[in-house]
Parts: C-alpha cells; structure tokens; sequence
C-alpha cells in the first residue's frame, strides 16, 4: 500500500434508496461488472489488438485460437466486478470540521445519493475485506488513482502485444495480463472523478450475472440523506445488524452537512 494512501478505518456507500433497501433487507452486497461503471476510460474499448505466432500450415487452428483468445478478453467487462465506496480521505482541506465527515460529500449526496434523497452506509473498512475475502475466491483492494491519460500505459493494459504464449489457454492468457496490469486496468480514473475519493474492491468473477456477497458486522451505520426523513420507518424496520441510524441536515450558518444521530 501507497503510504500516500493510507487504508480508511470507515468507508462509505452513497446510494438510492431502493438499493439501501436491498441490501439492507437481504443482508447482501450486489457487485457491478466493470462494464457498468460511470467512466468511459474504464469500460470503452478493451478488445486488445495482439501478435499471433503460429505455423503456416495450421492456420485454421491458429485463428480459432485467436477468436477464443478475443471472446475471452471481451469477457472481462463482466467477469470482474466492483463494489464502489468512498473513502472520506483527501477532505482535510476543508474548512469546517463537519466538511471532513465521510458522510457529509455534498457531491456524493447529490450524485450516487439521488440529490439527497438516497441512503449512505457506512462500513468498517477492514471487516468488511475479511467478509468480502470470504465470499470470493479473489479480491483486489485499494483507492482510485485520478489521472490523466497515458496512452503508452493504456495501451499496454489494454492490448495483448508481445504476449509470446497467445496460443495457450485463453483463460490463462487474460488471467496473467490482468495480474501484470491491475492497477491501470481497476485502479484508475479520469481526473474529473477526483471528488468520489474511492476506495474500490475487485472481485474475480465466474458466475453469470451479478455476484452477491453477504454481509454480517461489517455495516456499522445507516446514514439518511437531507430529503430522506420521511423514509426513516422503512429504513428502520430494514436494519438487521444493530447498525446505527443518523439523519443528515443542512448547517445554513455553516453552509454545510451535518449528522444527528436517530434516538
């Protein structure tokens, strides 16, 4: 780990609140492929371009290598999937103490919290490694990098190019180029998205659809957004696992978030 990115004791969920609900009242984390995520950087052209060694005289079986090789690198949209928080680190600039609060973004609220109208869940960061690491056979775990493009890094991510072994297992192929290139490939975004200060984890997928995880202590605290209190009581009845219930409001002399715990 970067020491300029150090690990977040809490990390923090801003979303609707039909999805609270969901995860809230089935006790399960629903995970996002890759293709679904909010930057084009991201998800837009990974099909790799790539040389191809084979004999002459076995051209048919070396294009059919080939396609597989494509069709299993075009998988990986969906294969790896995310779980997307927010880190509440980088926010030491600001200047009111309340500001700093990870469930305080105005810009998260706004965006991922449906214009306040959404839920933010705040989860310890490293109980909730552990109940992710049991539910998955690989994890990847770290903040976003927010940077510029690099096209030689990009393209190096993104291609297959002096892969000498392009006719082996194309499971094998994709698996050791994602591992030789996962932070470019998971870890990065466009400047634009600073504000999200991510913390991301990966999941190594091989099921159809979207991967569930279930969650026991790791959800500490539900936090209502500034247009959700009437939605307090379904929220409420919703909580399984003792978490705490806060209600955000506006600070007008401050001009800024603050949170009122729920009696």
């Amino acid at each position: 780990m970067d020491p300029g990115n150090p690990k977040p004791k809490k990390v923090f969920h801003y979303t609707s609140l039909e999805g609270a609900l969901g995860i809230l009242s089935g006790g399960v984390l629903r995970l996002s492929p890759l293709a679904e995520t909010n930057d084009p950087y991201e998800w837009t052209n990974f099909h790799p371009s790539g040389t191809f060694r084979y004999c002459p005289e076995d051209e048919e079986r070396a294009m059919q290598q080939m396609d597989d090789l494509m069709r299993e690198w075009g998988m990986l949209r969906q294969r790896y999937q995310l779980f997307c928080t927010h880190s509440g680190v980088g926010l030491d600039s600001l200047p009111e103490p309340s500001s700093r609060d990870g469930r305080a973004n105005l810009a998260m609220w706004a965006y991922h919290g449906r214009n306040h109208t959404g839920v933010c869940l705040v989860f310890d960061r490293q109980v909730l490694a552990m109940e992710l690491n049991e539910g998955a056979e690989r994890v990847l775990e770290g903040p976003v990098l927010y940077q510029p493009h690099d096209r030689q890094k990009w393209t190096e991510a993104h291609s297959l190019l002096n892969k000498s072994d392009l006719a082996g297992n194309p499971n094998n192929v994709t698996r050791e180029h994602v591992i030789d290139h996962q932070n470019q490939l998971f870890f990065r975004k466009s400047p634009e998205w600073a504000v999200e200060n991510e913390w991301r984890w990966v999941i190594d997928s091989w099921v159809n659809g979207r991967v569930e995880i279930p969650i026991k202590s790791s959800l500490v605290e539900v936090s209502l957004g500034l247009k959700a209190h009437s939605h307090r009581p379904c929220v409420e009845s919703s909580i399984q696992n003792g978490a705490k219930l806060s209600q955000v409001h506006w600070e007008p002399h401050k001009a800024c978030l603050e949170i009122d715990y729920c009696t």
